[in-house]
Protein backbone atom coordinates (compact mmCIF):
# COMPACT_ATOMS: atom_id res chain seq x y z
CA UNK A 1 0.00 0.00 0.00
CA UNK A 2 1.56 3.26 -1.44
CA UNK A 3 0.76 6.05 1.38
CA UNK A 4 0.28 9.47 -0.72
CA UNK A 5 -0.04 12.85 0.99
CA UNK A 6 -1.96 15.55 -0.37
CA UNK A 7 -2.50 18.52 1.19
CA UNK A 8 -5.87 20.03 2.36
CA UNK A 9 -7.71 22.15 0.79
CA UNK A 10 -8.15 24.86 3.54
CA UNK A 11 -3.95 24.72 3.00
CA UNK A 12 -4.59 25.35 -0.68
CA UNK A 13 -6.91 28.22 -0.39
CA UNK A 14 -4.80 29.39 2.35
CA UNK A 15 -1.91 29.90 -0.22
CA UNK A 16 -4.00 31.28 -3.07
CA UNK A 17 -5.00 33.87 -0.68
CA UNK A 18 -1.25 34.74 0.17
CA UNK A 19 0.14 35.00 -3.31
CA UNK A 20 -2.91 37.63 -4.36
CA UNK A 21 -1.96 39.54 -0.83
CA UNK A 22 1.79 39.12 -2.14
CA UNK A 23 0.99 40.62 -5.71
CA UNK A 24 -1.40 43.93 -4.42
CA UNK A 25 1.66 44.33 -1.62
CA UNK A 26 4.19 44.45 -4.56
CA UNK A 27 1.88 46.63 -6.48
CA UNK A 28 1.15 48.71 -3.64
CA UNK A 29 4.10 51.13 -4.06
CA UNK A 30 3.72 51.98 -7.48
CA UNK A 31 0.16 52.66 -6.66
CA UNK A 32 1.20 55.15 -4.44
CA UNK A 33 4.07 56.60 -6.43
CA UNK A 34 1.50 56.96 -9.71
CA UNK A 35 -0.93 58.67 -7.39
CA UNK A 36 1.60 61.21 -5.68
CA UNK A 37 2.90 61.80 -8.87
CA UNK A 38 -0.49 62.66 -10.66
CA UNK A 39 -1.50 64.88 -7.67
CA UNK A 40 1.52 66.61 -7.93
CA UNK A 41 1.04 66.92 -12.06
CA UNK A 42 -2.43 68.01 -11.00
CA UNK A 43 -1.67 71.10 -8.29
CA UNK A 44 0.97 72.39 -10.64
CA UNK A 45 -1.47 72.64 -13.42
CA UNK A 46 -4.13 74.53 -11.13
CA UNK A 47 -0.98 76.79 -9.96
CA UNK A 48 0.07 77.82 -13.42
CA UNK A 49 -3.31 78.62 -14.58
CA UNK A 50 -4.09 80.46 -11.89
CA UNK A 51 -2.56 84.30 -12.38
CA UNK A 52 -2.30 84.52 -8.41
CA UNK A 53 0.42 82.40 -8.36
CA UNK A 54 2.23 83.39 -11.18
CA UNK A 55 5.51 84.79 -10.36
CA UNK A 56 6.44 88.37 -9.65
CA UNK A 57 9.46 89.88 -11.00
CA UNK A 58 11.13 92.67 -9.75
CA UNK A 59 13.66 94.57 -11.75
CA UNK A 60 15.97 97.08 -9.02
CA UNK A 61 17.57 99.82 -10.17
CA UNK A 62 21.72 99.90 -9.48
CA UNK A 63 21.60 102.35 -6.80
CA UNK A 64 24.70 102.19 -4.32
CA UNK A 65 22.30 101.35 -1.50
CA UNK A 66 21.88 98.13 -3.88
CA UNK A 67 25.82 97.86 -4.01
CA UNK A 68 28.21 95.38 -2.63
CA UNK A 69 32.00 96.27 -2.38
CA UNK A 70 34.23 93.01 -2.10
Amino acid sequence: MMLVLTRSYAAKEWDDERNIRGIIFAFLPLLLLGNVLAHRWYALRLLESDPKYKPEIVVRPATPEWHIDF
